[in-house]
């Protein structure tokens, strides 16, 4: 079953950005390519996993015109980090010191788990479940 069907949003999102911070920091000690490219991958699929979920719950708790605002945002941020990665890649050419300046800031983010609430459409669906003595899984997630 999905992860943060069983744990919630919030719960996942740390999942993944601790995932992102620990798999981009060991990259940057990488002793060989393939194992810098393992540690990419890693940190590219969890970084895509925490964006997922991060979205989803961004939607859940925004209605009207913030919803249409924040919804087209996050797509904004692949312009402006391409721009980024270029900029820090020249003034920065080494590749695992770049590992690092793009993983340990965002240590800043688990900040966002005690600050923001989780998911309103997770909340009722646990108190069913705990009522039901089940595991809470939207019927479209189902299979």
């Amino acid at each position: 079953e999905i992860l943060h069907y069983r744990i919630g949003r919030s719960k996942t999102m740390m999942i993944m950005l601790t995932m992102v911070v620990i798999c981009g920091t060991l990259t940057s000690f990488a002793p060989s390519y393939g194992w810098f490219l393992a540690g990419i991958w890693a940190c590219g699929f969890s970084a895509i996993g925490f964006g997922t979920v991060m979205y989803c719950w961004m939607m859940e708790i925004l209605s009207g015109k913030e919803k249409t605002i924040f919804g087209v945002a996050p797509h904004l941020n692949f312009a402006f980090w391409g721009f980024a990665v270029a900029v820090i890649a020249y003034l920065v050419p080494d590749w695992q010191k770049m590992a690092l300046i793009f993983s340990l800031p965002l240590i800043i983010l688990y900040s966002v788990h005690w600050i923001l609430p989780e998911s309103p459409r997770y909340e009722p669906g646990i108190f069913i479940s705990q009522i039901n003595n089940s595991v809470f899984v939207p019927e479209f997630a189902q299979s």
